[in-house]
């Protein structure tokens, strides 16, 4: 609790130094009820009206939240989320490009300009570039798998690393998808239609993201929930290896594999 005598992160805040500011209020606790510590800075002479207080502490909040973030967020799993949020970027653009350069390409090769004039430069530039995006996506993609690989050896067994990294940047991090239960892993990833069935009744999804891994794309409809259910069991026990060891686990290998084993024994897909 702030002592009504204690007024160094009162300092701190209205002193501008945002730093300090933000590693004082971190520290402090509850405001003392009944004080009014903008009047109280206007006061002691450390800012010069109320609304100069206001926009500091909004300043000093803004920097805590993103410290905070920041806290929560660094290890290999920060690597892995933004990577992937690269990539969907590089994917959007170098496709949208690709086409778009495509269709130039095509309308001057129907019109005869390619055989008579040399092609617009910039338009061999932009070819060189949708060159250039293809190799990115290609050196992310690779990132991904490697440090997948190396942090989360169990996610990535299971689920493989590339929908193992889309799980950890839907949740946000290794810890928190450790904490969730195997049916929240499950629809992961399927907002949209988890709200419409909270919101209209409609039926609620089997799957999420989790949808990608072969074992579903690969059942029948009417076994994708169980396969699902089943997945999502070994993805959670997966995530909780991760966080809590890092080490590959050969029973969950062995476990795992002899779930894909009853599974294709059931012939789901054929």
């Amino acid at each position: 609790m702030i002592s009504i005598q204690d007024t160094s992160w009162l300092d701190a805040v209205c002193s501008g130094n945002v730093e300090d500011a933000v590693l004082a209020l971190d520290g402090a606790s509850s405001p003392v009820p009944g004080i009014s510590w903008a009047k109280r800075a206007v006061e002691m002479g450390l800012v010069s009206s109320l609304q100069e207080y206001k926009d500091r502490l909004h300043d000093v909040s803004m920097d805590l939240a993103r410290l905070k973030a920041a806290i929560a967020l660094r290890g290999e799993d920060i690597q892995v989320i933004l990577a992937v949020r690269c990539l969907d970027r590089v994917l959007e653009a170098s496709n949208e490009t690709a086409e778009a350069f495509s269709n130039w390409a095509d309308v001057n090769r129907a019109s005869g300009r390619a055989e008579k004039l040399p092609a617009p430069t910039v338009l061999v530039d932009g070819e060189t570039r949708v060159r250039e995006l293809e190799k990115l996506r290609c050196d992310l993609e690779d990132f991904i798998d490697e440090s997948m690989r190396k942090a989360f050896p169990n996610v990535s067994m299971v689920a493989g690393t590339m929908l193992g990294a889309r799980l950890l940047e839907s949740c946000g991090g290794i810890d928190r998808l450790s904490r969730m239960p195997a049916g929240t892993i499950q629809v992961l990833g399927a907002d949209t239609a988890l709200f419409r069935h909270l919101s209209r009744g409609s039926p609620p999804p089997k799957h999420g993201l989790i949808f990608q891994h072969p074992l579903i794309k690969e059942a029948r409809s009417a076994r994708r929930g169980r396969v699902a259910r089943l997945l999502s069991c070994n993805i959670a026990l997966a995530a909780r290896l991760d966080c809590f060891s890092g080490e590959l686990s050969d029973r969950l290998q062995t476990k795992f594999q002899n779930d894909v084993n009853m599974l294709r024994g059931e012939k789901y897909g054929g």
